[in-house]
């Protein structure tokens, strides 16, 4: 867990984390784009890189043998279209985008 922190981007080399269970960056003043990567990392659990600068849409490339229970995207600057992909995640029991702007 590292919320809070002024990171500004996403530290290179979390994608190689594949033991990672939970990731935890919200409010970190994170600007750019979802790194598709975080959509692959095997074990992850919960992911929530909530309260960022985070623009653009959900990445597509979900695998829907992901673990992901909980996904908090909120009060980011996201747009587009919802991946149906998130459908295909049989352990999702929180997808938290709301204040996301501009989704459908």
């Amino acid at each position: 867990q590292v919320s809070g922190n002024r990171f500004y981007t996403i530290p290179v080399g979390i994608e190689t984390l594949s033991q990672l269970q939970t990731l935890e960056m919200s409010n970190c003043r994170i600007n750019g784009t979802i790194p598709q990567e975080f959509f692959s990392l095997p074990l992850l659990s919960v992911l929530d890189i909530s309260y960022n600068m985070l623009f653009g849409s959900i990445p597509s490339t979900i695998s829907s043998d992901l673990l992901l229970e909980e996904v908090s995207l909120n009060s980011n600057k996201l747009s587009g279209e919802i991946p149906s992909q998130i459908g295909l995640l049989i352990n999702l029991s929180v997808l938290d985008i709301s204040l996301a702007t501009e989704y459908t």
